[in-house]
Parts: structure tokens; C-alpha cells; sequence
């Protein structure tokens, strides 16, 4: 990810009012983590898988805060479990940003195509609504919308970063 694309992730977080962000370092979204990291008006917490990322989620929203979790496909069903039965079952609203890899026409490595058939049929599945957003100016109204969606229906949201928005 460009550091202007990494820059409109991180002040989309901002303007979308999310103050808790657990991730999973990752080479593909590194740059949005890092800013989000050195800044302090978050509260940030690297995990070491993405579960416990949901589960980090769940609490700083109990405890009054707005949270995101930031992570890869792999990551996506790593956490498939937490976000089942916690937050769907519970109602817990965490904004879910997902460095979605594998579409047509994506020149990352021949082993992302995986991701092309599991991400979205995982999220359906999880009855997660989700966007896409591919091109950087499509990035901000997703990661605003995603969050004010999460936030009045209660729900977990998640946005998928692909395209354009990924690449170096």
C-alpha cells in the first residue's frame, strides 16, 4: 500500500470516530497499522492472532470505545470463530478492515487467488455486511459509512480494501 492510500485509511478511521484499533502486523495494510500506532489519540493493540483481535474489539466497545480491527484474508478466517459467536451473537459493532487480496487483475502473488473465493462468501456466511472499496476515493465513504452502519445496527461491518488501494 502507497503511503498516500495508508494516510486515507488512517484519517478515514479518525473522521469515522474510532479511537481502538487491534491488529495483526501485516506487510500489505503495514503503513495504515503504523500510523495508526504512532498516533495517540488510539489506543492500539498488536495481537498475535486475529481472534484475540476480536476479542480486544469486544471489550474496548464495552468499555465505551469505538473500535476497528485491522487485518488480511488469512486473517479473516483466523478470527471466523470470535466474530461468530461474539460479536454477531452479541451484537457488538467492530469495524472489520480487510486487506482483500485475489481479485482479478491484482498482481500480487499466485497464491492470493485463494482469497477471491473465501472472503466474501465468509462474511455472507457470517451474515457480515460488508463494501469494497478499490479505488483510494472510494476509500474514505466506505470506512464512514462501514462504522455508522456498525455502529446503529449493532453489528459487526467490514470493509474490503482491494485494488488500486493495495497496491505499492
Amino acid at each position: 500500500m502507497k503511503q498516500k492510500y495508508a494516510a486515507i485509511v488512517y484519517e478515514s478511521l479518525k473522521e469515522a470516530g474510532i479511537n481502538f484499533v487491534a491488529y495483526l502486523p501485516d506487510d500489505q495494510i503495514h503503513d495504515a497499522q503504523k500510523l495508526v500506532v504512532e498516533d495517540p489519540d488510539f489506543i492500539s493493540v498488536a495481537v498475535a492472532n486475529e481472534g484475540e483481535g476480536v476479542a480486544a474489539c469486544a471489550g474496548a466497545w464495552l468499555g465505551g470505545g469505538r473500535p476497528a480491527l485491522i487485518i488480511a484474508d488469512s486473517g479473516l478466517l483466523v478470527a471466523t470463530w470470535p466474530l461468530a459467536s461474539l460479536t454477531v451473537s452479541y451484537g457488538i459493532p467492530i469495524l472489520v478492515i480487510i486487506a482483500h487480496r485475489g481479485e482479478v487483475g491484482d498482481r500480487a502473488n499466485w497464491r492470493f487467488i485463494t482469497y477471491k473465493f473465501t472472503t466474501e462468501p465468509l462474511l455472507q456466511t457470517l451474515q457480515i455486511p460488508y463494501v469494497t472499496a478499490r479505488k483510494p476515493e472510494e476509500t474514505k465513504e466506505a470506512i464512514t459509512g462501514a462504522q455508522l452502519s456498525a455502529s446503529l445496527w449493532q453489528h459487526p461491518v467490514a470493509v474490503l480494501l482491494s485494488g488500486e488501494i493495495l497496491r505499492d
